[in-house]
């Protein structure tokens, strides 16, 4: 109550110097939980903490050592301050460009264009599990800003987005330059899809830029690992539920182009990304843009003519074999 209150301002401190000395995830996670009941009860004192300790939660964030769970968790928590990001935007878009420079290094590092004494140097591995963590904390930062990340002030601009969109891409696709890593790829999607979500029908003046992370793993057998393509058809579903009606022809006439990812995607046996696929072809249907319409029943009826052509090879081959057997 309000004689509580008066000892939060004096609490603060302490809850922070305890996260920041926390050795374990077992005293963090009841932290974390506190924070978010004086988040939510005493948000106008907390307002006067919440950089000191969105600091602290963010070393956290990244440390890749830390348990899933509690990175969850504290994930879950920094989304929910959603007030707090949108009432200090500069701070945020500030956090969000020292994440990519941050990434940029690392990339650099992992294609050997930058180089460190031995003892300094990190090797390819390290970095990209460095970049694997950064894309996963700026996702929530994204994700916590939600709405106000839309380009409608001085601060975020179109050409603010464009370009940071761009940049995680690029961060992304040249650090498989090394070798393809699962996870930045999963955790750069999630990324995109983060973007979506704040966009929404904006998202139809970006989403080609969304496409040479899309297409970078363009061989079946990686699009078959249940993360990659369910990370690819997420963010295509994500983009066409946003913008259904005003998705840009050449996007969907990319997406349905042959040996495209989600082309691919319609032979895998996941039941799960099989009706993603389905979902994703129905917001096709759904454009007003008659080309797509066209094109996307073209593909589906070439498709529906090829599963029955082979079905009745089968057949023929199934009434073969038996009466070759009666004979």
């Amino acid at each position: 109550g309000l004689y509580f209150a008066e000892f939060i301002p004096h609490l603060m401190p302490n809850v922070r110097g305890l996260v920041e000395s926390a050795e374990s995830a077992e005293l963090l996670d009841p932290l974390v939980r506190l924070m978010g009941c004086l988040a939510s009860s005493y948000p106008r004192i907390f307002s006067f903490h919440f950089k000191d300790l969105v600091d602290v939660l963010i070393g956290r964030h990244i440390d890749s050592t830390q348990p899933e769970s509690l990175i969850e968790l504290i994930s879950e928590f920094l989304i929910d301050l959603h007030s707090f990001w949108a009432a200090d935007v500069a701070f945020s878009l500030n956090l969000i460009g020292q994440f990519l420079e941050d990434m940029d290094t690392y990339v650099q590092e992992i294609n050997g264009k930058v180089v460190h004494d031995e003892e300094q140097a990190l090797s390819p591995e390290e970095c990209q599990s460095k970049v694997a963590s950064l894309l996963q904390v700026l996702c929530t930062v994204v994700r916590g800003l939600d709405s106000a990340l839309r380009p409608s002030q001085e601060l975020v601009t179109a050409e603010y987005i464009e370009q940071t969109i761009r940049n995680i891409v690029k961060q992304v696709v040249d650090s498989f330059e090394y070798a393809f890593n699962e996870y930045i790829f999963v955790f750069g999607c999630d990324c995109l899809s983060a973007f979506v979500c704040c966009l929404k029908e904006l998202t139809s003046n970006y989403c080609l830029l969304f496409l040479p992370l899309i297409y970078t793993p363009a061989d079946f057998d990686t699009l078959q690992a249940y993360p990659i393509g369910t990370a690819i058809i997420g963010v295509i579903n994500e983009i066409l539920t946003s913008c259904t009606e005003t998705v840009p022809e050449e996007f969907a006439l990319t997406l349905i182009a042959r040996k495209s990812p989600l082309m691919i995607l319609r032979r895998t046996k996941e039941d799960r990304i099989l009706k993603s696929v389905l979902d994703a072809f129905c917001h096709l249907i759904g454009s007003q843009n008659a080309n797509i319409i066209e094109a996307t029943c073209q593909t589906m009826a070439n498709d529906t003519q090829k599963s029955l052509q082979s079905l009745a090879v089968e057949n023929d081959d199934s009434d073969h074999h038996e009466r070759s057997e009666e004979r």
